[in-house]
């Protein structure tokens, strides 16, 4: 770990086993409120509660989860499982995922107006939110294959 100007680095080197089912490396940080996190992981398990100013993750494979706010999520990935539940809407919200095979669960509460584009070869959509263009949270899916639900 080190801290340069201001930001908390965690290096984790790749694992010299073969097997790596038993080897597992767990970070759990408390930062103020309003900071960004950002993870950079081959694979990821990833379980954020807060507010954040913004997330920024990249992973080959992962499962990731916000419960609380952030203004910024980004996500780029191969394959990656996501869940991300806002508890409140400041209507400068913007999400993305540029993920090649996605499985992402949406929510913002009741009636919220949102905007979103989906740009897949295969897709499943389904949104009990209407799609209102200019709305923030902004929603942008780019990927090969997406199942996106929103709520």
């Amino acid at each position: 770990m080190r801290v340069d100007k201001g930001t908390l680095y965690i290096d984790v080197a790749p694992s010299p086993w073969m097997d790596l089912s038993d080897c597992t490396v767990e970070i759990s940080a408390n930062v103020p409120n309003g900071n960004s996190v950002s993870i950079v992981q081959m694979a990821t398990l990833a379980k954020l509660n807060g507010d954040f100013s913004s997330v920024t993750i990249a992973s080959n494979a992962g499962d990731v989860a916000l419960d609380g706010h952030a203004t910024s999520v980004a996500v780029k990935g191969e394959a990656i499982k996501a869940r991300i539940e806002l508890d409140r809407i400041e209507k400068n919200e913007n999400i993305d995922f540029d993920v090649r095979a996605l499985d992402v669960y949406l929510g913002f509460g009741q009636n919220v107006p949102i905007s979103y584009t989906i740009a897949a070869e295969k897709s499943f959509v389904d949104s009990s939110l209407s799609d209102t263009p200019g709305s923030k949270p902004a929603i942008s899916i780019k990927g090969s294959y997406v199942r996106a639900t929103m709520r």
